[in-house]
């Protein structure tokens, strides 16, 4: 069985990691520069702020929270951050990867905290957090015997000591109701349900995010801060960012190997980003009837196509139209769809 991957701090200094929440939170904080590994908690978009209050709400709680994101966000770290803002923050973060080798430390922790605790730390560790991730790659195996500590009370209560975070990449909802996910594990672990944001549905947190990442690097190769043109900046809130947080970070690190002055350079910008595919005149993706049309009731249909298409998964369904699920499923309401 491959050794479960312990979080980076997890038995050690924890200082950083908590001064970071406490800036991300928009809590006092007495560190200038904060890091890129909780950027998809900053910015001050309406989605960001979301994602604040929800992680503030899983910080002062001592129950099980589920950090749903799209790869690249960096949910991860979202979870040790709300661990280090918690009550238990003086107790290790034990991250462990969800996967076929993962079920036998899975059945032991789910049979009694302590020992697969130990087994992890390698000492006796109680009010320690556990973060699963991806839960939906746990085996069925796993996932029954997890479903069966909750109900027996050995995990999910104060009284069991280990507290559970999980992470998905997916709509773990939808596919507990379409039964490819054990419905009552997903409803033990969403007690609290923190969104993570992509960075396409924030745009205007871009500036403040690349400055961070860059502030990041720059501090770790002792690099004075280089000065970010406009035009970086502009064409940056253009881009969908299909790697978000961790694609942002590459990029960054990518413009300070390419400029060497006090001033980054435009030309640094790959391709995708520095020329975006856009239909040309002539070859519009649609054509406005002659009569003209009701936007909303366009926008209502290609919704309900999109989900009956993917047989009402709302991930899917957004992927398809382009969007994020959040944003589908503010529309979604808008339009009085279920």
């Amino acid at each position: 069985m491959r050794k479960p991957r312990l979080a980076r701090g997890a038995l050690g200094d924890r200082t950083e990691s908590a001064l970071l929440m406490n800036k991300a939170l928009d809590q006092p904080s007495k560190v200038a520069r904060t890091s890129s590994r909780c950027a998809a908690l900053l910015g001050s978009s309406a989605v960001a702020r979301r994602a604040r209050q929800a992680a503030r709400v899983a910080a002062r709680s001592s129950t099980c929270v589920l950090v749903s994101r799209e790869a690249g966000c960096l949910g991860g770290q979202v979870a040790r951050s709300i661990h280090e803002a918690s009550a238990r923050a003086e107790f290790p973060f034990v991250s462990i990867e969800c996967d076929d080798d993962s079920s036998v430390l899975v059945a032991r922790l789910s049979a009694g905290p302590g020992e697969s605790i130990a087994a992890v730390c390698g000492r006796d560790a109680p009010q320690a957090t556990v973060f699963l991730d991806p839960l939906e790659d746990l085996s069925p195996a796993a996932q029954t015997d997890l479903a069966r500590s909750f109900a027996t009370g050995r995990l999910g209560t104060d009284a069991s000591n280990v507290r559970i975070l999980a992470g998905t990449r997916v709509d773990l909802k939808a596919r507990a109701a379409a039964g490819a996910f054990r419905q009552d594990l997903y409803y033990h672990v969403a007690v609290v349900v923190v969104e993570v944001p992509p960075l396409r549905d924030r745009p205007e947190d871009i500036p403040e995010l690349l400055s961070n990442v860059l502030s990041d690097l720059c501090a770790s190769s002792k690099r004075q801060v280089p000065r970010i043109p406009r035009r970086v900046v502009e064409l940056c809130q253009r881009y969908s960012w299909p790697g978000n947080a961790r694609e942002l970070r590459c990029i960054a690190k990518r413009l300070l190997a390419s400029s060497e002055s006090a001033r980054l350079k435009v030309a640094a910008l790959p391709d995708e980003i520095r020329h975006p595919t856009l239909p040309r005149r002539g070859d519009d993706l649609f054509r406005l009837p002659p009569d003209g049309l009701n936007l909303g009731e366009l926008e209502r249909h290609l919704i309900q196509q999109a989900l009956e298409r993917q047989g009402g998964n709302r991930t899917q369904a957004a992927r398809m139209l382009g969007l994020s699920r959040q944003t589908l499923l503010y529309r979604m309401q808008k339009h009085g769809l279920r």
